[in-house]
């Protein structure tokens, strides 16, 4: 999702950085698992951010900055590449609700309650993939299966 997102932007995106801030965002979830949302807010974002720094230190070689420098971007939301990662998690997660719900795998309204809880981060095309994925979920519509 986030090397697409990067691929349909309408400026210059690093490819190479964006691919190694959305590796290292996925090995420290890896490592912490991919906490679900509720979970995230009740534990807090010191608390979760603490725990992914630690992982961070444990999972990459102090002799290869380049991982730690993409692993802050990501945390700090610094590039536009870190940005891109950070919306394509999210849009993944809206798009995954929506499959469940297609599939009646359990109630995911709550993941739709307030559009402005997703940061676009000013950038359009994300804003406009968000509006899209809150009208489908308005509309109770998703893809049929088999969908290619």
């Amino acid at each position: 999702m986030a090397m697409w997102l990067g691929d349909h932007m309408d400026r210059d995106v690093d490819t190479a950085r964006l691919l190694r801030i959305a590796l290292v965002h996925d090995f420290t979830e890896a490592m912490l698992t991919d906490l679900p949302r509720p979970v995230k807010q009740l534990l807090g974002d010191d608390a979760v951010g603490g725990a992914e720094d630690r992982a961070a230190e444990h999972l990459f070689d102090p002799e290869l900055p380049q991982w730690h420098n993409a692993h802050r971007a990501y945390r700090e939301a610094s590039t536009l590449e870190a940005r891109l990662v950070k919306a394509a998690d999210r849009i993944q997660m809206l798009a995954k609700a929506l499959q469940y719900r297609a599939e009646q795998r359990g109630r995911v309204d709550r993941f739709f309650e307030d559009r402005d809880k997703y940061d676009d981060y000013g950038i359009e095309l994300v804003a406009h993939i968000y509006d899209l994925l809150f009208e489908m979920h308005a509309n109770d519509e998703w893809f049929e299966p088999g969908y290619e």
